[in-house]
């Protein structure tokens, strides 16, 4: 029988750390568009961003743009990447805001797997990707072709837009507060037991989790005794997103808490410092293939 790991993880929000592994520099404007699997036309004329934001050795994040321009319609997403080797696998979101004539449930979010071709006459990220509508309905597959932003794809974006884009300058943040450098969990199953309770003892701190961005626990007062929630990854992707927001600060500031994480085969423990200013994050990264 295979031995069940315990492992112990410090997590400081003004002190966290998602590794120092040396990756390709991604950071900036990658454009291009979106094709259909079936087809390899355009998906809906199609044009695609993808604003490297933040780079911390292999994790990345930043914000994507889709520009539709037959239906005139736009979608701005958050996104969270990993570098590993030559491949880049990047999760969008959550819909962050649109402007379309139709319903929002057309614009997809999507799991993109990325080849990633630097240093030889053009950097590209090329690859695959598939999604889901807000409605949680499937979108239909495709390919993805971007090229880092230079004179010759610069004209793929509204002039308006790509001011907008290049003013965008501040870090990520969500419900107003900013957020922790990620700290990475690798785990074995797509489907683990997560444990949060009091750090040391209870305070009357208060915390709600989000999964990717959307309401995973709320407002949940914490006491030692831990409360018990399963998390299943989205099938496409092998990497998921928690962000513990502090709702209060307890009795005694900051709000402390520990997050146990159970694969079935490591049990991790994560001590988590959060504030009114700062969320902590974590990425679950599936490594069980």
């Amino acid at each position: 029988m295979m031995k069940h790991l315990t492992l112990i993880i410090l997590i400081l929000v003004f002190l966290a750390s998602a590794g120092t592994a040396i990756a390709q520099n991604l950071k900036g404007l990658w454009i291009g568009g979106l094709v259909s699997d079936t087809t390899g036309v355009p998906v809906l004329n199609t044009n695609y961003v993808l604003h490297v934001k933040q780079q911390m050795g292999s994790i990345v994040s930043g914000r994507a743009y889709v520009l539709e321009r037959r239906f005139q319609f736009e979608g701005i997403l958050d996104f969270i990447g990993m570098i590993k080797d030559d491949r880049l696998d990047v999760v969008e979101l959550k819909i962050n805001s649109s402007k379309t004539p139709v319903a929002t449930k057309f614009l997809c979010i999507k799991n993109m797997d990325l080849k990633i071709t630097l240093g030889k006459g053009k950097d590209i990220l090329q690859g695959h990707w598939t999604g889901k509508m807000e409605d949680r309905s499937p979108c239909t597959a495709g390919g993805a072709y971007l090229s880092r932003y230079n004179t010759e794809n610069e004209g793929l974006v509204p002039p308006a837009t790509m001011r907008t884009i290049l003013a965008d300058t501040g870090p990520i943040r969500f419900l107003n507060t900013n957020l922790s450098e990620p700290v990475v969990i690798n785990v074995s199953s797509r489907t683990v037991h997560l444990m949060l309770n009091d750090y040391q003892k209870e305070d009357n701190d208060t915390v709600s989790v989000y999964q990717n961005r959307r309401p995973f626990i709320k407002k949940l007062a914490i006491f030692t005794i831990p409360y018990l929630k399963t998390l299943k990854f989205d099938v496409n992707s092998d990497m998921q997103e928690l962000v513990l927001v502090a709702e209060n600060l307890g009795r005694v500031p900051p709000n402390t808490s520990t997050l146990t994480i159970d694969d079935g085969v490591t049990t991790q423990k994560v001590s988590i410092v959060a504030t009114k200013q700062i969320s902590a994050v974590i990425y679950l990264k599936y490594t069980g293939k």
